[in-house]
C-alpha cells in the first residue's frame, strides 16, 4: 500500500527536478542581469552557420556565443567590406 503512495511522489519529484535543472540556470541568469539600455538583436540563422560560429567560439575560447558573434561582427566591419552594386 505504501509503495502506491510513494511512487507517484517519486515520479513528480523526478519530473520537477528535471524541470528545475533545465530552467534554473536561465532563471538565475535573468535575475542577475540588470535591465540593459543597450539595443537587443535577435535573428535566425542556418544551422551550418551556427555550427561554424560555435566552432570558432570554442577554438578561440570565447566565454559565450554572443561574445564570439560580437567579435566576428566587429572584425568583419573593420575590414571595410564593399557590397557589390546591383544593376
Amino acid at each position: 500500500m505504501l509503495h502506491m503512495l510513494i511512487r507517484p511522489l517519486l515520479i513528480y519529484k523526478h519530473t520537477m527536478s528535471a524541470w528545475v535543472a533545465n530552467n534554473a540556470s536561465h532563471d538565475l541568469y535573468l535575475r542577475r542581469m540588470p535591465p540593459s539600455k543597450l539595443p537587443y538583436l535577435s535573428f535566425v540563422i542556418e544551422p551550418d552557420l551556427l555550427k561554424r560560429i560555435d566552432d570558432f567560439r570554442f577554438k578561440h575560447r570565447f566565454a559565450t556565443r554572443a561574445a564570439a558573434i560580437k567579435w566576428l561582427l566587429d572584425w568583419a566591419l573593420a575590414q571595410k567590406p564593399q557590397v557589390p552594386k546591383e544593376d
